[in-house]
């Protein structure tokens, strides 16, 4: 197990914060529209799934700023999991070659 791993998990148990691997996940695009690309980068917050009015974001610490998420869509829930840093950055690198 690696150590962003390791971290990640940490968090999301002291937090009581979902998990979630993204080793696997095919990024979505489309999604993207929910959380600017600066944002995403700034913040290692990655969009995973929409289900009516809730945005499933991973991140990689629970400090992130997601104002600009929440007032851009007032009225989408937001629902936090913790992922390692390293998997949420190689997830938006990901989605950014598919959008070239």
């Amino acid at each position: 197990m690696r150590d962003t791993e390791i971290n990640a998990l940490s968090l999301a148990m002291q937090s009581g914060v979902p998990y979630v691997g993204l080793r696997d996940v095919a990024p979505d695009p489309n999604l993207m529209l929910y959380v600017p690309a600066s944002v995403a980068r700034a913040t290692e917050v990655v969009p995973l799934s929409l289900d009516e009015n809730r945005l499933q974001l991973a991140c990689a610490t629970l400090e992130g700023d997601l104002t600009p998420i929440q007032a851009r869509f007032p009225r989408l829930e937001l629902e936090l999991c913790i992922s390692p840093a390293d998997e949420i950055r190689d997830l938006l690198a990901r989605m950014r070659g598919r959008e070239s």
